[in-house]
């Protein structure tokens, strides 16, 4: 993927970002020294509607939550100054490194340094133990939760995290959530496909509906997750069981992926 440019941002992403920086330059007179957009804009996988425009903007001093103006949909702002720059979340500091782009100050490529794959490894094995393990664990134990999974946007969510972990697992790359699916499509069992299939239709518009039952389509979000955190885990060398819809091909891999 190409390097995005200012004048490449789609015009209503571009029309948020201005909006957003002309009230914090009035409410925060001199105070905002660069505004750096990350994510799915610059990962080549904007959704309109569906996807957030994730912002970095760095302020010449810490601002408390209640002195930063109000960030409107469908903006995403992480707030952070030069100093506090190297605890940025490891994948917004990786994203900012590879691919980030400036609308106001210099380049991520110069303040933000890439962030080595021992690191990266470390983030990913926490947050599946964290995160998405008990998130899976709850929503199979708890009946209010799992009736929140039809939501189509739950079911994007539980079914493209973990598949955009296995993918930095497997190579170091900070991948879209689209390019994840179709990369997880390739490795997961072939039982998983309708739901995948189903996930990029729901995020992209395109193709035809895959579930007319919507709990039965939460039902194969889950089972997919399950089996995405074995992938992710086995590649990372984590010590879990082999997983079920796992192909060998991936337990065969060579050591210098796993």
């Amino acid at each position: 993927m190409g390097i995005l440019r200012a004048r490449d941002l789609p015009a209503d992403a571009a029309a948020s970002i201005a909006r957003f920086l002309a009230v914090a330059d009035e409410q925060l007179p001199g105070q905002v020294e660069a505004a750096w957009v990350e994510g799915s804009l610059v990962l080549g996988d904007f959704q309109p509607s569906v996807s957030d425009v994730d912002l970095v903007v760095v302020t010449r001093r810490p601002l408390a939550p209640h002195q930063r103006p109000r960030v409107p949909a469908p903006l995403s702002v992480t707030w952070t100054t030069r100093g506090a720059l190297p605890t940025l979340h490891p994948i917004t500091a990786a994203t900012l490194h590879r691919a980030g782009l400036a609308v106001r100050g210099p380049s991520p490529r110069a303040l933000v340094r890439d962030v080595p794959r021992a690191e990266l490894t470390a983030y990913l094995v926490a947050n599946l133990d964290a995160y998405w393990r008990p998130w899976l664990a709850s929503a199979r134990r708890n009946p209010f939760f799992r009736a929140s999974c039809v939501h189509p946007r739950r079911v994007q969510w539980g079914a493209l995290g973990v598949p955009r972990q296995y993918v930095t697992a497997v190579d170091g790359a900070i991948v879209s959530k689209t390019e994840a699916a179709r990369r997880m499509r390739d490795v997961l069992d072939p039982r998983h496909h309708r739901i995948l299939d189903e996930v990029l239709r729901l995020r992209t518009g395109i193709g035809a509906r895959r579930y007319r039952n919507p709990f039965a389509r939460a039902t194969d979000m889950l089972a997919l997750l399950d089996d995405a955190i074995r992938a992710t885990c086995a590649v990372l060398g984590v010590g879990v069981s082999e997983p079920g819809g796992i192909r060998q091909s991936l337990a065969t891999a060579p050591a210098s992926t796993r």
